[in-house]
């Protein structure tokens, strides 16, 4: 088994690398990984903490991402399940996202990359008068946009009318619905709660208007 390792100031994960995909915090999601590295990455990290880096490519054509070729920002996930899909040589995962991180520095051992991570300070201070307007704005849009598109479920909607909390609405959205790879890293790269809602909004008014 290879060693994970951690130091004061930095901690080390497996890494996943995706192509066209992006984990937010406190989101459920399953996908298929078939790359060699990326199922040794899983196996690494479900023989110890379950704990995973999962970052976006910057070019999805890369078969082997060097560092150069991946966004900085990503999620560290818990893998909740890991299957093998039958017949085939690469595995089902379900992971929970848990906090955005920063990659510091990419290695290679034998069998798969890791990264060493910096965690990210979230503020969760803003102006709650703010927030309330961002909020009603972004279910208005919402509602819209899942009245245009007519096959999403419901439920999305009623998720989020039950928050008062602008960065889980956020990523919440922002998870659940179809939106070019490039704008979902945007929304995962803007840390600030209402910056980040305020960008949705407008990535949500853009797509109705189309």
């Amino acid at each position: 088994m290879n060693e994970i390792k951690n130091t004061p100031e930095r901690e080390a994960y497996p890494l996943l690398p995706m192509r066209g995909l992006s984990v937010f915090p406190d989101m459920l999601i399953n996908f298929d990984v078939v790359r060699v590295k990326s199922v040794a990455a899983l196996n690494a990290a479900m023989n110890t903490n379950r704990l995973i880096f999962i970052v976006a490519q910057k070019d999805v054509s890369k078969e082997a991402p060097e560092e150069t070729d991946l966004y900085q920002i990503g999620t560290l996930c818990r893998i909740k399940q890991l299957l093998r899909i039958p017949g085939a040589d690469g595995v089902r995962v379900l992971v929970e996202g848990l906090s955005r991180a920063r990659l510091a520095s990419l290695e290679e051992n034998d069998d798969f990359y890791f990264a060493n991570l910096e965690q990210i300070e979230i503020s969760s201070k803003y102006s709650s008068v703010r927030a309330e307007a961002l909020i009603r704005q972004c279910i208005a849009l919402f509602e819209e946009y899942l009245r245009l598109m007519g096959t999403l479920p419901p439920e999305l909607l009623a998720r989020i009318a039950a928050s008062d909390n602008p960065a889980f609405i956020a990523d919440y959205i922002a998870q659940n619905i179809y939106m070019r790879p490039e704008k979902k890293q945007a929304l995962l790269e803007e840390i600030r709660p209402l910056s980040r809602i305020s960008l949705l909004n407008r990535f949500l008014a853009k797509e109705i208007s189309i």
